[in-house]
């Protein structure tokens, strides 16, 4: 099973070219209900279109049309909402031994990271900031990444 990182996310939205359509070939040999996105890549995702200048009209046609977009994906996918303590306590525990490393990642990816960890699903990602992590985990944990972007 599979959780979707915030990039994976928005290419899909933008239905980025070249990009959009491995994903989509990748995607359509998977059950939906085998493929979950975090809350907090919703968050992400919610907050950069809530960013965006709608002062204008053909921005703000870009933004409900990437709006209507991330619905549809958002409710396509089942959405995996953040556990306290279990996923918050374990995205601090990697995020300390990064500090202390000298490594930083943000707090939403620690987070994510943690998620996938806590429930056993394969990250996919375009996004580097996760290599380091799995340098730092506890004892025992895993953190399963590919990247379908390549």
């Amino acid at each position: 099973m599979f959780l979707l990182d915030t990039n994976i996310v928005s290419y899909l939205i933008k239905n980025t070219p070249t990009v959009a359509d491995q994903l989509l070939s990748k995607l359509e040999s998977i059950a939906p209900q085998e493929v979950f996105v975090s809350s907090l890549s919703e968050y992400e995702i919610y907050a950069g279109l809530a960013g965006i200048d709608k002062t204008h009209l053909d921005r703000a046609h870009y933004a409900k049309r990437l709006t209507q977009a991330a619905d549809e994906i958002f409710g396509y996918f089942t959405l995996l909402d953040l556990r306290a303590p279990h996923d918050t306590k374990l995205a601090a525990e990697i995020s300390g031994k990064m500090k202390l490393a000298g490594t930083r990642a943000t707090p939403i990816d620690t987070l994510i990271a943690a998620q996938a960890i806590q429930h056993q699903l394969t990250l996919i990602s375009n996004d580097d900031d996760f290599l380091p992590m799995q340098q730092h985990l506890p004892r025992g944990l895993n953190l399963r990444i590919e990247n379908w972007c390549h």
